[in-house]
């Protein structure tokens, strides 16, 4: 029997209603065998983003016998009978995606200023890289954005990205970094899903005086009039009629040294790429969600082996199976593909509710019990007061 354990967001849901859920899925059976209450993350009603924003859970990583498994703000590590280990959690990281074991620490991605952070399991930082620093290595596509981050603020946790209210999100995510992946040689692959270049900058920044002059409403709701008149299908990935200024994404590899070395830019992208995963043969996986393709990538040169259309609504996700096979997740399906003859074996429904969407998709080994049905319960009500949130700081 395979077990996966998938973790969901709920797009448009309001903030008495849950954010997203945490799945165990037999697929030989393709049969639910949990369906769990997550922790919600704290400061939540203070998110007016309906996409998605810091709702959900995120990104999953196992690992012998333990699983982290982290909402926007905070990552959670059990045992296989899911009793808590410990958290981490720090004000300057936030907008986790990506979870990565690494010796006796974790990488997670910091999506919400560009960062990545390695802690241990005390929940101290112990590295962090701030792509700002790097833009360098972008010029070629003009992404210049200012380095706003001293490294004693940033350890410090001066401004609490946490919390939605404290800062500019268009300011600050330039690079939506989302995706993280530990080589067996110790280097790191990093995914940055959408670098903000002056055009897209530019856009965005009309945006923000459109809603400060209570403008884009009315844009949305001419859109939505257009829409139906023409009788228009709606984009899964934008809301207008006319395809947004689009940008980059990039993959990068970062060695022992520190050095870092780019090994794939996407161009022509409006939404993020995501979950770049390192195959047992030593190649990567890498997901283009603007175009619904699954890229099979060499590691040494990024050289693209294959590119492969399987995504019809938000690809994001993605775990290889004993049998080389790979799960991914794409919107409220998971699809079971074989990427040697690059076709899809099977799809499977995970949730009736559009809103919801798979976000992360691991294999759940059988010395790990079933989940609680209620993580808040589970686990303790002071986990959702956001001040115990500090105890990595």
């Amino acid at each position: 029997m395979t077990r996966l354990l998938i973790s969901t967001t709920c797009r448009n849901k309001p903030f008495d209603q849950a954010s997203g859920y945490l799945y165990v899925f037999d697929l030989d059976a393709q049969q639910i065998l949990r369906r769990s209450k997550i922790i919600e993350p704290p400061y939540r009603v203070e998110d007016t983003n309906p996409r998605g924003g810091i709702r959900g859970y995120k990104g999953i990583a196992i690992r012998d016998n333990c699983v982290a498994v982290g909402n926007s703000s905070c990552t959670y590590l059990y045992n296989p009978k899911w009793e808590l280990l410990g958290k981490v959690s720090h004000p300057s990281c936030a907008g986790i995606h990506d979870i990565a074991f690494d010796g006796d620490g974790l990488w997670i991605t910091s999506s919400r200023n560009d960062m990545i952070y390695n802690f241990d399991f005390s929940g101290q930082v112990k590295r962090f890289i701030n792509f700002r620093e790097s833009s360098a290595i972008l010029e070629d596509i003009r992404w210049q954005p200012k380095n706003r981050f001293a490294n004693l603020d940033i350890l410090a946790g001066e401004l609490d990205f946490r919390r939605p209210n404290t800062h500019d999100l268009d300011d600050w995510d330039q690079a939506h970094v989302n995706s993280v992946a530990v080589l067996p040689d110790g280097r790191i692959l990093v995914s940055t899903g959408l670098l903000v270049n002056q055009r897209l900058s530019k856009l965005l920044l009309c945006k923000k005086w459109l809603k400060q002059h209570g403008l884009w409403g009315r844009i949305l709701k001419l859109n939505r009039q257009l829409r139906s008149v023409f009788s228009l299908k709606k984009d899964v990935h934008t809301d207008l009629i006319v395809k947004p200024v689009t940008g980059h994404s990039a993959l990068f590899i970062i060695n022992q040294d520190g050095t870092i070395k780019r090994l794939l830019l996407l161009s022509n992208v409006s939404v993020p790429a995501h979950s770049v995963r390192v195959l047992e043969d030593g190649s990567l996986i890498y997901l283009n969600t603007t175009d619904g393709c699954l890229l099979h990538l060499q590691l040494d040169d990024g050289r693209v082996l294959s590119s492969t259309k399987i995504g019809e609504k938000f690809l994001r996700g993605a775990v290889q199976l004993e049998d080389s096979n790979l799960v991914l997740g794409d919107g409220q399906d998971i699809i079971c593909f074989n990427l040697q003859q690059r076709n899809v074996l099977n799809r499977f429904r995970l949730s009736v509710d559009p809103d919801e969407s798979v976000f992360d998709v691991k294999v759940l080994g059988r010395q790990f019990d079933l989940p609680p049905l209620s993580f808040v319960d589970h686990t303790g009500s002071e986990l959702l007061n956001g001040d115990s949130l500090d105890s990595a700081r």
